[in-house]
C-alpha cells in the first residue's frame, strides 16, 4: 500500500493488523536456539510446527487469518493473501510540550480491504487527512528538474544537413535537365517526369525539417502541431509524386515501344498520376480537418516527472491505413510497368 507524502509534523502510516503473540515469539526464539544445537529430529519437529501454523485458518482482529498467496504462477505459502488483510491509514501528529519530549497522537483516517493482486483497491475514508501545514491538500513532491527527452542538437544538425544536401541534389538535377533540355538524351528521358522525380525527392526531404524541432528550440505547442500535420503532407505527397511520375514515364515508353500510337502525349499517361495524387490529397485533407495531427507531451514517469513529446491524433490508424494502401499501389504499379 502507498503512503501519502511524509512530513515533519504529520506522518502517515500504513499498517496491517497482524496478530502477534509475544509468548509464542519467545517460545519460537527458544525453539530456534534449541534446534540449532540439537539433532535433526528436533529441527524436523520445528518444521512440522511451522507447517502446522501455515495450514491453520482462524479469525483475528484484522479479519480472517490464512496463509498461502498465489501471485501469477508463483504460490508462496508464507504470504497472507492480500484480500484477507485490513490495512489502515493513520494520521500522526506531533505535539510539542515545551521542555518535555514531544507527544505523538494518531487518528485512523482510512481503511482498505479486499486488496487485489493489481492493487486496484478502494479506500474507505472516515475523516480527512491533515498535512503538516494544517490543510487537507497534499504538498507538492520535491524532485529535481524532470527529463524532457528533447531532440539532441547533434541529431537535429545531422538531419538538417542531410535534408539540405538532398534538396541541393534535387535542385541541381532540375537545373541540369533545364540546361540540357534540347539534348536528345534528355528529350528521350522525358524532362517533365524527371522534374517530377526531383521535385518529389525534395518534398520528402523537407519532411525532416518539420521533425527537427521541439519546445527546446523555442517552438510552442501550436507551431509544433502545425509541423506535425505538415510532415505526412510532405512525406506522402513526395512519395506519390515520385512513384506516380516514374510509372507514367515507363508507361509512356511502353506505349511507344508497342507502336500502338504514333505519338504518345503526357496527357495520355497522366490519368493514374492524377488519380493517386488526388486520392492522397483527399485523405490528408480529411485527416487535417477531422482529426488534426497535433503535438502532445505526456508524462512517462509519475515519480520523476519525465516526459516525452510526439505527434499524435485520436484515430491515426484510420488515415494511415488508406494512405499506406495508396502508396503501395503506386509502388506495385511502377514495379509492374518496369517489368
Amino acid at each position: 500500500a502507498t503512503c501519502p507524502t511524509l512530513s515533519d509534523n504529520a506522518i502517515p502510516i500504513v499498517s496491517s493488523n497482524v496478530e502477534e503473540d509475544s509468548g509464542n515469539a519467545d517460545k519460537e526464539e527458544n525453539s530456534t536456539k534449541y534446534s540449532s544445537n540439537d539433532s535433526d529430529q528436533d529441527f524436523d519437529t520445528g518444521n512440522m510446527h511451522l507447517n502446522g501454523i501455515l495450514s491453520t485458518t482462524f479469525f483475528g482482529a484484522s479479519g480472517k487469518v490464512i496463509f498461502g498467496e498465489k501471485t501469477g504462477f508463483v504460490f508462496n505459502i508464507r504470504n497472507r493473501p492480500r484480500d484477507s488483510i485490513t490495512y489502515g491509514l493513520y494520521n500522526v501528529y506531533e505535539h510539542l510540550g515545551g521542555e518535555e519530549a514531544a507527544e505523538l497522537s494518531f487518528h485512523l483516517t482510512d481503511i482498505v480491504q479486499n486488496v487485489s493482486i493489481d492493487y486496484n483497491e478502494i479506500w474507505t475514508s472516515f475523516e480527512s487527512f491533515i498535512y503538516y501545514d494544517g490543510t487537507t491538500s497534499p504538498p507538492v513532491l520535491l524532485r529535481g528538474p524532470p527529463e524532457q527527452n528533447y531532440l539532441s542538437s547533434s541529431v537535429r544538425a545531422g538531419g538538417l544537413s542531410l535534408m539540405a544536401f538532398s534538396i541541393f541534389l534535387s535542385a541541381a538535377s532540375m537545373v541540369f535537365v533545364f540546361l540540357y533540355r534540347n539534348s536528345n538524351t534528355i528529350k528521350a528521358s522525358q524532362p517533365i517526369f524527371l522534374y517530377c522525380l526531383a521535385f518529389g525527392s525534395a518534398l520528402m526531404s523537407c519532411g525532416i525539417f518539420t521533425l527537427s524541432f521541439d519546445e527546446s528550440h523555442g517552438w510552442n505547442e501550436h507551431a509544433l502541431s502545425h509541423a506535425c500535420m505538415s510532415t505526412p503532407w510532405l512525406l506522402v505527397l513526395g512519395f506519390i509524386i515520385i512513384y506516380s511520375g516514374l510509372f507514367s514515364k515507363l508507361w509512356r515508353i511502353n506505349k511507344i515501344l508497342q507502336y500502338s500510337q504514333k505519338k504518345v502525349e503526357v496527357k495520355h499517361v497522366a490519368g493514374p498520376f492524377a488519380a493517386l495524387t488526388l486520392s492522397v490529397v483527399v485523405v490528408l485533407t480529411c485527416w487535417t480537418i477531422l482529426d488534426h495531427y497535433s503535438w502532445v507531451r505526456k508524462e512517462t514517469n509519475i515519480e520523476t516527472g519525465e516526459t516525452y513529446g510526439r505527434c499524435a491524433s485520436k484515430n491515426t490508424l484510420a488515415y494511415t491505413t488508406p494512405i499506406g494502401l495508396l502508396m503501395s499501389i503506386s509502388v506495385i504499379m511502377t514495379f509492374f510497368m518496369s517489368w
